[in-house]
């Protein structure tokens, strides 16, 4: 009975245990569960929140990119607009210039026709009128013509006539300034200092104190001239006086001239020389002109191609033959240029005595020119006069010479030739073969 209790006590004890335990459990997860469902709400929440957070940033984003391009879309509807304006004013202007050109063409083509038929009319009775003179006149139209030709030849006849009588008067006028130039010029060809004036131009000075300034600092005055003009300027121990060096006679003229209104002005500095060389090259190009047209008047030739009436003009300030003395000064003037060296034996044999050889001034001449044709030979060939006699050898010809291949032109042909006398000089004296000398014959012998 003792064991049968305690086996009931025991199980009694365990039963309320069980009990117990169990209410525990019971009651311990009812709270787990309210604390989670707590913690579920509350996480709810927060995801609820941040749902709706992202939907309004999204939402945000998406109106603004929206609003974006709806402006665009309205700034591309703007432009089309204003694109289809524009179009529809210019087919406007379009559509009115082609009304007007059309209007114009329609008014072009009635007056065309009425052209034509007034063109039309005026022939009809320029014809019955032609037909009404010949009739009348007893003439041709032709013979009309002709006659009106020769009438109007007689008329510029007499008047051609009137004007040479005119010139003639003019040129009795002039004849006594037209005699000193004449006698200056042939005092010019005859001068025995007649080569130094081709070659070298004096520009005299007032006083000393004057080639300073033309010098200028450091020289650049001076190297100015040369440089412009091409002219060598040479001041040296010569009391009131320039010395002007060069080939080109024109460019020693316009050296002159500038020198002369610069020292009259008396400003002369690099600027000023350019700009007065500039107007005195302007001013001899003038001349040369001048002087070209007065002589092709005066030769009674017309209708001139002014690039040879300029060629004209420039034989004013050129020479048609040089001499020894020419070469002497070159040599002197050109000290150590290679360009100008001269053999000193010839030298010496050009400073003697001339001879026969001589020209009527004593001197010996070395080139001239003339205007015959040297085709079918070239520098080297024999130049003869119309007597068969030997003048020289040619030396060179201008370009403008060459259509002497297919037509001798005597206004064109130019020839520079080594005079004869110059070669048999110094076949005798320089080449010591005087026996040939004596075996030719001179023309003066015949």
């Amino acid at each position: 009975m003792i064991i049968i209790g305690i086996v009931v006590g025991a199980g009694a004890g365990i039963a309320a245990t069980t009990t117990v335990l169990r209410n525990k459990l019971l009651s311990k997860s009812q709270q787990v569960l309210k604390d989670a469902e707590e913690k579920g709400e509350v996480i709810k929440k927060d995801k609820i929140l941040q749902a709706k957070e992202k939907y309004l940033q999204m939402k945000s984003e998406y109106d603004k990119q929206v609003s974006e391009r709806n402006g665009k879309i309205q700034a591309a509807e703007q432009k089309l607009k204003q694109r289809e304006q524009t179009l529809a004013q210019k087919v406007e202007e379009l559509q009115k210039k082609s009304n007007e050109l059309k209007s114009a063409s329609d008014n072009l083509n009635n007056q065309i026709e009425v052209l034509n038929k007034r063109k039309a009319e005026t022939e009809k009775i320029y014809k019955q009128s032609v037909e009404k003179l010949e009739h009348i006149a007893g003439m041709t139209a032709d013979e009309a013509k002709q006659h009106l030709v020769e009438m109007m030849t007689d008329d510029a006849k007499a008047e051609a006539s009137n004007t040479i009588m005119d010139i003639v008067e003019e040129a009795k006028m002039t004849a006594n300034e037209q005699a000193k130039k004449i006698v200056i010029e042939s005092i010019q060809r005859t001068a025995t200092e007649h080569a130094i004036e081709n070659t070298v131009s004096v520009f005299n000075l007032e006083n000393e104190e004057v080639k300073g300034r033309i010098i200028g600092r450091e020289g650049r005055n001076i190297r100015t001239l040369e440089s412009l003009t091409g002219i060598e300027v040479i001041i040296d121990d010569s009391p009131d006086a320039i010395i002007l060096s060069g080939f080109d006679p024109i460019r020693r003229e316009i050296a002159r001239l500038s020198l002369h209104k610069l020292v009259t002005d008396g400003r002369i500095h690099p600027a000023r020389i350019e700009e007065v060389v500039a107007k005195t090259r302007k001013q001899i190009e003038q001349e040369i002109v001048e002087v070209g047209k007065r002589t092709c008047i005066d030769l009674g030739i017309n209708n001139m191609n002014h690039e040879l009436m300029r060629m004209v003009g420039r034989m004013k300030y050129r020479s048609s033959y040089g001499t020894t003395q020419g070469i002497l000064e070159k040599e002197k003037r050109h000290k150590g240029d290679k360009d100008f060296y001269v053999q000193p034996e010839i030298l010496s044999l050009l400073q003697g005595d001339f001879g026969r050889l001589a020209d009527e001034n004593g001197e010996m001449r070395v080139c001239f020119i003339t205007d015959n044709d040297i085709t079918g030979g070239n520098s080297g060939s024999a130049m003869f006069n119309g007597n068969g006699e030997l003048l020289g050898l040619a030396f060179d010809g201008n370009w403008e010479a060459m259509s002497s291949d297919l037509q001798y032109e005597p206004h064109l042909q130019r020839c520079i030739g080594v005079d004869v006398r110059y070669m048999l000089f110094i076949i005798e004296h320089y080449g010591n073969a005087k026996h040939i000398v004596e075996e030719m014959m001179f023309g003066s012998d015949k």
